[in-house]
């Protein structure tokens, strides 16, 4: 069964028809694992996700609007590529995901995968905060990035970027390794 789902495209709010729900979701898990992995910037060409869940088609669209039928791939390729760009977390080695597109029967059909593991951050690495139900609901933002400072069992102690940002002394939280990703140490260069 076809499925829609709303979303942002250069700022310009489109309805999607998929092919069926779970391409759907496929592209929704997809949209928001670019979003939390990678950081990004809001001018940065990606779609963005408006609904969270497929909607039937038939209470998708706004009265004069029309389906998009087809996503565009450049757009894909550049979130693929920047997922996995996260991943190698500033190794060099970036492994080109598989992204499959296109149209049938007058649908969307989409697919990504072939992504690499996302790297666990050691004591020294940065990292990125990626399982927000993890953490509590008055999680302090300024350790959505930083650095691991100590790991004890399943639990590292971070030092966020804004203090290292900001040369702040002594502002640490504590996080599951479980919520954490490695990322690029783009923060070597200030400490030379």
């Amino acid at each position: 069964m076809e499925a829609a789902v709303r979303i942002l495209r250069d700022g310009e709010s489109e309805v999607v028809l998929f092919i069926n729900t779970r391409t759907a979701r496929n592209f929704i898990k997809f949209v928001n694992q670019y979003l939390v992995e990678t950081a990004p910037s809001g001018n940065d060409g990606a779609y963005r996700v408006v609904t969270e869940e497929p909607m039937s088609p038939l209470q998708a669209l706004e009265p004069g609007e029309e389906f998009v039928r087809e996503l565009e791939y450049r757009r894909l390729e550049f979130m693929g590529h920047t997922i996995a760009r996260a991943r190698s977390a500033g190794s060099g080695v970036v492994t080109t995901p598989a992204i499959q597109y296109g149209r049938h029967n007058g649908a969307a059909v989409f697919q990504a995968g072939g992504f690499e593991r996302r790297q666990v951050p050691a004591v020294g690495d940065m990292y990125r905060l990626i399982d927000r139900s993890q953490v509590s609901k008055d999680f302090n933002r300024n350790f959505l990035e930083g650095r691991v400072m100590f790991i004890k069992g399943e639990t590292a102690t971070v030092w966020s970027y804004v203090s290292e940002h900001d040369g702040i002394k002594g502002t640490y939280t504590k996080i599951p390794l479980s919520a954490l990703m490695k990322i690029e140490d783009y923060m070597k260069a200030s400490r030379r």
